[in-house]
């Protein structure tokens, strides 16, 4: 698993992880965090060892957040109303500045024009059905972006290594757990960022704990759609929600019925109790913190007071329930516990 080799009881690590007290919630705030979050991840990229294919969505979706994040921004100091979409272009001719509609064209890889999910969830059927080819070229749209912000990591041109760095392969995206890989993968470089004193926690909290929490997202998404096509079900309920809660009590009606059925003196049925009582603890901070996909990437939805230790105790958590959350499905339909449900699931 991804975080298992960060060893979280290092009082060393601990403290780096540790929040101040003082958040503000403001889109100045949101969009210097995923701001930072991105020049690290090119940073990532100007070490030209391969990397950023294997985490090319949250790549994608953190370049297109910190724009639409500096749109609204831009927003706010004009003393515009902030429209309630997601739609680039619409945000940048309402504001009509000129360098902001060059931008757009400069960075048109982004997806303008679509509500900021295409990065989310897309896989390469979905990208194929778009009209999209194999290869999603951003290296010119970082380099513009990069420089035009004044970033440290900024990305030059005519470097033939880190263009072929910063062109991503989509085909490699075969199904959503995958994406779901990318995204923890995603947090973890952006975790070790951090422990490598290359930044610190409270400069890219937020787009480290939505990578996280969209992992979960996927995981559960992924879970369900592997059930729902054992029992032939309809998925688009599955893929429209983003709410933690509803995931999690659909998944639970199905591991319930499975877990009942394993022998009380199977190790297995001790093992997987003790994982749900992980697993419940890790629902029930997420859902507090971010029900519905929104606090972490707006500031137009209130976070709950921030508890210093919050990415310590949420790391915890994850690290001990991501191997279940990731196979629970598998071993137990391996196990025979899991086979065409004669309930009543709705």
């Amino acid at each position: 698993m991804l975080l298992e080799k960060i060893d979280l009881q290092n009082k060393y690590i601990r403290k780096s992880l540790l929040l101040k007290d003082n958040f503000e919630s403001s889109w100045v705030t949101y969009k210097k965090q995923y701001m930072a979050a991105l020049d690290l991840l090119f940073g990532i990229a100007k070490e030209k060892r391969y990397q950023m294919n294997s985490m090319s969505m949250p790549f994608l979706f953190i370049f297109r957040h910190t724009v639409e994040l500096l749109l609204k921004e831009e927003c706010v100091k004009k003393n515009f109303e902030i429209q309630k979409v997601h739609d680039l272009s619409r945000i940048a001719a309402k504001l009509g500045d000129k360098t902001l509609l060059q931008m757009q064209g400069q960075t048109v890889v982004l997806d303008w024009d679509t509500q900021g999910d295409e990065f989310r969830y897309n896989t390469w059927t979905d990208w194929a059905k778009k009209g999209y080819g194999e290869k999603l070229d951003v290296y010119f749209a970082s380099s513009f972006f990069s420089l035009e912000q004044k970033m440290v990591n900024a990305i030059e041109l005519g470097d033939k290594k880190l263009h072929e760095e910063m062109t991503f392969h989509l085909r490699e995206l075969s199904y959503l757990g995958q994406v779901r890989t990318q995204y923890d993968l995603c947090a973890t470089k952006l975790l070790n960022r951090v422990l490598d004193s290359k930044s610190q926690i409270d400069a890219v909290f937020l787009p480290l704990m939505f990578c996280f929490r969209h992992g979960m997202e996927l995981a559960l998404k992924s879970s369900l759609l592997e059930l729902y096509k054992i029992n032939k079900m309809t998925t688009e309920s599955v893929k429209q929600t983003h709410s933690l809660e509803k995931l999690f009590n659909e998944l639970d009606k199905y591991l319930d019925v499975a877990i009942n059925k394993i022998p009380k003196n199977d190790p297995l049925y001790e093992d997987t109790v003790e994982k749900r009582k992980l697993w419940n603890a890790l629902r029930a901070k997420i859902q507090q913190l971010d029900s519905k996909s929104l606090a972490f990437r707006f500031p137009c939805n209130k976070l709950v007071p921030i508890d210093i230790t919050l990415i310590v105790q949420t790391l915890e958590l994850y690290q001990k329930v991501d191997a279940y959350l990731t196979f629970c499905v598998d071993v137990l339909k391996s196990s025979g516990y899991i086979v065409d449900f004669d309930i009543d699931l709705n």
